[in-house]
């Protein structure tokens, strides 16, 4: 063992890495925010469900039992797809879900 010299190597780093916070949906980028060809609710909905491979009727009726789980009345018993592309309480309690969600913050078109 005279005359051979070791190899000192660099230590490894055993502190645990910073892991993001998951996210229960993937986080999609609206289409033209802030400008006149800003796609509507329903369309981002559509995308978004495309995205995780299923249809938007499951993909809403999956955001549904998730918050009736948790007790949180999303919306009433009258609720339509229809609504979700306006100035209502609908469409603004479904944007706060998706920000939710997605961690994205919407910006108004």
């Amino acid at each position: 063992m005279q005359g051979k010299k070791f190899t000192v190597y660099p230590s490894l780093d055993l502190q645990k890495p910073q892991i993001p916070k998951r996210l229960l949906l993937y986080p999609l980028e609206p289409i033209g925010i802030g400008t006149f060809y800003c796609e509507s609710l329903t369309s981002y909905l559509n995308r978004l469900a495309a995205k995780h491979c299923v249809s938007l009727r499951a993909f809403v009726i999956a955001i549904f039992q998730m918050f009736e789980k948790q007790k949180i009345c999303l919306f009433p018993c009258n609720f339509s797809l229809k609504t979700l592309n306006g100035l209502t309480s609908n469409a603004q309690k479904t944007i706060q879900v998706i920000e939710s969600l997605t961690s994205l913050a919407f910006k108004s078109c």
